[in-house]
């Protein structure tokens, strides 16, 4: 029998002495997390504060499915930080939930890829969609330029699950979806300084619907500049333009 210490756990991390302390209340009495389904947990990032519901329902990643409630904010050296806060419960009953999951833990299992897969339910998904979160060493291969893999692995499982069940999955690799975002966010908000300056219009390269809408959304109160889509099929792309304020005055220079 392994005695742990006191003064041991205030040297250990506080992830590592929250779980220490949990195993032991858990071996003391087995039964104590069995009626436990839900638990609302904080921490320094997502990532943490999941870690710290698992450890506390005693529960694996795969076991569990994982609503986002704040983001948190890193501040500045320090200042006008907020820790992120997540509600972490065992897996429901959900049928394209747990259909999904099977359905791309197979299809790692077979591109022999190491990852653990999250359902995760997220506001900002929409009301029919889920959210399977893709975390491991080798998550990085699933992704492709620009997300190409990334949504070509969301189409097949989404396919596979239309078949029965009628909600959308959602798939994402390591939070890429959050930073292909900022990085639409910023270059809508960049390219459109760039038309607003010339009074020249300004095509960006196709993408897809997801990803034009984010350009369409975060232009939409510019007041300098307007978008509109052009093209078909995967050759679909926004075109951001110059209002004719904008145009006139462009045209002066």
């Amino acid at each position: 029998m392994h005695l742990i210490h006191l003064k041991h756990l205030k040297m250990t991390p506080p992830l590592l002495k929250l779980q220490i302390q949990r195993r032991l209340q858990v071996k003391q009495n087995p039964k104590m997390n069995q009626n436990r389904e839900t638990v609302e947990t904080t921490g320094r990032s997502v990532e943490e504060a999941i870690e710290v519901g698992l450890i506390q329902l005693d529960a694996s990643r795969n076991e569990v499915e994982v609503e986002i409630l704040d983001l948190g904010k890193t501040g500045f050296l320090g200042f006008g930080s907020a820790e992120a806060k997540v509600r972490v419960s065992r897996l429901s009953e959900n049928a394209s939930n747990r259909k999904g999951k099977q359905i791309l833990d197979n299809i790692l299992k077979m591109l022999e890829v190491e990852a653990d897969t999250t359902v995760i339910s997220n506001r900002n998904n929409g009301p029919d969609s889920s959210l399977i979160e893709i975390n491991g060493e080798d998550s990085g291969l699933l992704i492709g330029r620009h997300g190409t893999t990334l949504r070509s692995l969301q189409f097949i499982v989404n396919a596979i699950i239309s078949r029965s069940e009628g909600d959308r999955i959602l798939i994402d690799v390591e939070e890429y979806r959050q930073r292909r975002n900022r990085i639409l966010e910023n270059l809508a908000t960049r390219v459109a300084s760039r038309v607003a300056n010339s009074g020249r219009p300004i095509t960006l390269e196709p993408m897809p619907a997801n990803e034009r809408r984010i350009i369409h959304l975060t232009l939409a109160n510019h007041g300098k500049v307007s978008t509109s889509s052009t093209g078909i099929n995967q050759e679909r792309k926004v075109v951001i333009t110059p209002t004719s304020n904008q145009r006139s005055s462009g045209n002066q220079r």
